[in-house]
C-alpha cells in the first residue's frame, strides 16, 4: 500500500478469493490508513485519491485494459460485499 499509494496501512480484512489479472493472481485485503500520506514510488500510479464504492467502479469502467478492468470490478464487488458484513 505504501509504494503504490503513499498511505501507510494496516490489514483490516482480506478479502475472500483471488483475483486473476493478465499474468497474475493476487489476493487482496481491506485496510485502514495508518497515518498521514507520502510520496510514493512507482510509475504505474500517477495521482491517489479517496473514492466510494460507485465512483470507483465508474473510475474503473474508464480502464482501457479489459482483463485489469473485470479484475478490478470484481475486487471493488468483493470488497463491497465484505464491508456490508
Amino acid at each position: 500500500m505504501l509504494e503504490e499509494t503513499g498511505y501507510p496501512a494496516r490489514i483490516f480484512a482480506p478479502l475472500p478469493g483471488l483475483h486473476a489479472g493478465g499474468t497474475t493472481v493476487t489476493g487482496y485485503f481491506l485496510m485502514l490508513p495508518a497515518g498521514e500520506p507520502g510520496a510514493f514510488g512507482t510509475a504505474e500510479t500517477a495521482s491517489v485519491r479517496w473514492a466510494g464504492f460507485d465512483e470507483a467502479a465508474a473510475l474503473i469502467a474508464r480502464t482501457r485494459n479489459a482483463t485489469g478492468r473485470a479484475r478490478d470490478l470484481a475486487v471493488l464487488a468483493a470488497a463491497r460485499e465484505a464491508c456490508r458484513r
